[in-house]
């Protein structure tokens, strides 16, 4: 189906959240168009690091965030946490027909983000592992930051970074009939699953169908930040909030394809 994806978690329509309060939510992705209809009425703040450099296309980063905090009365493009004010940082840019970052870029992001007193922040790219960036991550952790990234798109047995550092919630992509998505990474730090193979979503222009964890990840943001909106803090619980409402998938407790399972949706 279309819309498979509200469904999938719990919400009995596409868009029905609107959060119980104002919440900050953080974005370190590519270019977007901040002037999409699904974006012009939602409250977006968006800076990018790129400078001079030619800017990737803006699909990914335009689908992510209207994932997130998208605005739309037919539903359709509507985000999870709709009432959001989403900052999001561009970080990617386009050389010799490739998009491409640098770990001083996303670091600086993360930096910008924890200065503006954000405090769960969308991470829908992955990499290898990085000293420095982890430094940031454990330092923006220590500062009660959440962070949620994509566990990766190679289809291999290795959970990409930063989704694999500890201190980050790792999340992997399932279909409509909660099948793994064939090219999603898999590990032990798999932590939890969200619909993310023919989601329907924002491009830079328009909508379209887009697979993989970049797009499970957000919908993973969206419900933490629907539980810091209604008070709940702390990364530990906000993780046991998650688990106890997931849906079991694959193997025992936790498995290396769904991690703890499905996410659920709970209350606005």
């Amino acid at each position: 189906p279309r819309l498979y994806a509200p469904v999938l978690i719990g919400d009995e329509r596409p868009g029905r959240c609107r959060l119980a309060a104002p919440l900050r939510i953080g974005m370190i992705d590519g270019p977007l168009n901040p002037r999409h209809p699904a974006l012009r009425r939602a409250r977006v703040n968006y800076t990018t690091l790129i400078g001079d450099a030619a800017p990737s296309p803006a699909d990914h980063g335009t689908a992510v965030a209207a994932l997130i905090v998208g605005e739309d009365p037919t539903g359709a493009l509507a985000g999870f946490a709709r009432g959001a004010e989403l900052h999001a940082v561009a970080v990617f840019s386009r050389q010799d027909a490739r998009d491409e970052s640098s770990v001083e870029r996303i670091v600086q992001a993360l930096d910008l983000l924890v200065s503006r007193d954000v405090r769960l922040i969308n991470i829908s790219i992955a990499g290898p592992r990085s000293p420095a960036l982890q430094r940031a991550i454990s330092a923006a952790a220590a500062r009660g930051v959440v962070m949620v990234a994509a566990s990766g798109n190679d289809g291999v047995q290795q959970v990409a970074f930063p989704a694999e550092a500890r201190e980050v919630i790792a999340v992997t992509a399932v279909d409509s009939i909660k099948r793994r998505y064939r090219l999603a990474n898999f590990g032990y730090e798999i932590e939890f699953s969200a619909p993310g193979v023919d989601v329907y979503t924002a491009l830079a222009n328009g909508g379209g169908y887009g697979s993989g964890t970049s797009f499970a990840t957000p919908i993973v943001t969206a419900l933490i930040a629907r539980e810091m909106a209604r008070g709940v803090a702390g990364d530990s619980t906000l993780r046991a909030r998650l688990r106890a409402g997931a849906e079991a998938l694959g193997d025992g407790q936790r498995n290396p394809e769904f991690g703890y399972g499905l996410v659920r949706a709970s209350n606005c």
